[in-house]
């Protein structure tokens, strides 16, 4: 190490490794992905009416199983 102006410092240049390249991972294509894809592409040509339509639909589906199951508790 030779000292100047008070610093430490290398007598050679430290070299420095290049920094490797990120592996590229390939997606593997679970079922759960291809079905989503689908639906996907299904869903974006939807009007809006049909959109909100399908959400009352999932919505009302929904929330009356929950009611169903609040009653079997009862006595």
């Amino acid at each position: 190490m030779a000292a100047i102006d008070g610093q430490c410092r290398p007598m050679h240049p430290v070299s420095v490794s290049k920094s490797k390249k990120a592996k590229q991972r390939k997606e593997v294509a679970t079922p759960g992905t291809v079905i989503a894809a689908k639906i996907r592409t299904r869903a974006n040509s939807l009007t809006d009416a049909e959109r909100a339509a399908l959400m009352a639909e999932a919505m009302r589906v929904i929330y009356e199983a929950e009611r169903e199951t609040a009653r079997a508790h009862r006595r």
